[in-house]
């Protein structure tokens, strides 16, 4: 059977349309297992061992080294990740809860020591945040305002996640002449 070139190019433009999508989805649904989760079904653990959490407005959020939790009242989750150089834990508490495409919305801060100690923190410890989409090499078109509540407490007022995708939230905390940074990866989805 001949089959002449052009038609072959408009059978591979509809196979390379139409089939190839389909092939492509059906792949990774049946080539990747299926993700842990919690018995709510709200926390995941992806291979390389982080977690992630999908929040109920369809954005998620990684974190590479880190503890997800419930408030005690269930109110909302916790999210807390140790610094990168080990000194502190961060945690924070978004408002609102799922964090809003396109929206204002504040974070509440708590920093405490990674190990566990009651010691008190020093005294001219500053938390800078703001937050960045690699892949677009451009961060957010507002600059949030951060105020100290109680030692160890922040509020940052003001975040703007502008557009879908993946963000990442850096924290610095600086004592002195020494910073210490941690980051969340927030994935938003429209």
């Amino acid at each position: 059977m001949y089959t002449s070139p052009v038609a072959f190019s408009r059978i591979f433009r509809l196979f390379s349309i139409f089939l190839l999508p389909l092939i492509a989805a059906w792949s990774l649904t049946t080539a990747c297992p299926a993700p842990n989760t919690t018995p709510d079904g709200s926390t995941e653990t992806t291979p390389d061992g982080s977690t992630q959490e999908t929040m109920s407005e369809g954005s998620t959020e990684t974190m590479s080294e880190g503890s997800t939790e419930t408030t005690p009242d269930g109110s909302g989750a916790i999210r807390s990740l140790v610094t990168k150089e080990g000194t502190y834990r961060v945690a924070y508490i978004p408002a609102p809860d799922p964090i809003p495409l396109n929206e204002n919305f504040a974070v509440n801060f708590t920093v405490t020591y990674a190990d566990g100690r009651e010691a008190a923190l020093p005294a001219d410890l500053e938390l800078k945040a703001d937050a960045t989409m690699p892949a677009h090499k451009h961060g957010m078109l507002q600059k949030p305002t951060i105020q100290k509540e109680t030692a160890g407490k922040y509020k940052v007022d003001g975040m703007k996640f502008h557009m879908p995708g993946q963000w990442v939230m850096k924290v610095d905390l600086t004592s002195g002449a020494k910073t210490e940074t941690v980051e969340f990866e927030i994935n938003m989805s429209n």
